[in-house]
Order: C-alpha cells, then sequence, then structure tokens
C-alpha cells in the first residue's frame, strides 16, 4: 500500500490491493496450525511489504508505549522533542491508529502474552500491567480482545483457537 497506514483504519482491504501475493498468502495461512500464527505469519509479511521505512520518530514511540508504564502522551511528544499534534499524526499514518490507540493494544497485547504464558490472577495482572483495577482490566480486553480475561483462560484452557 503506497498510502498512509490510517487510510484503510477500520476498513476490509483486499489483499491484493496491499500490493501482497494474496492467493499465495492465504495458502500459507490456511497451511498454519492456528490463529496465533497465523497473525504472527501475517504480521510478518506485511511487515516485509512495507513500501516505506517505519518512520524512526514513530519507532521510538512505540517502544515507549511498549513498556509496563508507558508515559502520556504529552510526556512522550515531550520526550521525543515534537508537539503532541505532530506525534499524534505521525503515528497514525505509520500504524493506522494514534499514540493512546497504540498503547492500550500494546498493553493488550502483554496481557494476553501473560495469560498464555501461565495461569494468573487476574487482580494481580491487572495491577502490574497498569491498569487502575481488575474491572478496568476486563473492560479493556472485552472491548479491545473480545473476550473477559477468565473468558480468554479458559478457552488457552480448553484449547479453543484463540
Amino acid at each position: 500500500m503506497a498510502g498512509p497506514a490510517d487510510a484503510i483504519t477500520d476498513a476490509r482491504v483486499p489483499a491484493g490491493e496491499l500490493g501482497l501475493p494474496a492467493a499465495r498468502l492465504l495458502d500459507v495461512l490456511a497451511t498454519l496450525p492456528d490463529r496465533a500464527a497465523r497473525v504472527r505469519h501475517l504480521a510478518s509479511v506485511l511487515t516485509q511489504h512495507r513500501r516505506h521505512p517505519l518512520d524512526p520518530l514513530v519507532q521510538r514511540a512505540a517502544r515507549a508505549l511498549a513498556q509496563a508504564r508507558p508515559p502520556s502522551v504529552a510526556e512522550l511528544a515531550d520526550s521525543l522533542g515534537v508537539a503532541r499534534q505532530s506525534l499524534a499524526r505521525r503515528v497514525r499514518q505509520a500504524v493506522g491508529v494514534g499514540p493512546k490507540e497504540l498503547a492500550r493494544a500494546l498493553r493488550l497485547q502483554r496481557a494476553v502474552q501473560a495469560l498464555r504464558a501461565a495461569p494468573r490472577d487476574h487482580a494481580a495482572l491487572a495491577c502490574e500491567l497498569g491498569y487502575h483495577d481488575q474491572a478496568h482490566f476486563i473492560h479493556e480486553m472485552q472491548a479491545l480482545g473480545g473476550l473477559t480475561p477468565g473468558a480468554y483462560a479458559r478457552a488457552l484452557a480448553t484449547g479453543q483457537d484463540v
């Protein structure tokens, strides 16, 4: 895809329009054992097919936002030496969402990784991940991932492809 990522945020775009070898990609995805493997492979393919290198400022921002206790958008912009609006625009163009949404997604990713690694107390995990409380953690995981932490853990325990 030649344009900014935010041009296709929340849109259904045929793989062929992204410049990917769509038929081959679908064949490979069909052979992978589970959803996690398919997501990893798809992420790898999308990364390899970027038409432009990722903005170094966005890379630094993503690393900061992936921390256990990420800075606020204002603090991040200040530490990177750019205006908040400029940071938001550059992140949105590169990844399709703004810095706050990216931080939410990265925190959810850490939660999923922790739940996949071993059964965890959800209140302790919520605290570890920087959620205000367990209710906030449950709400965020349901909103972004479609399952509560308990439902996700039960699905993992029963071998469901989540």
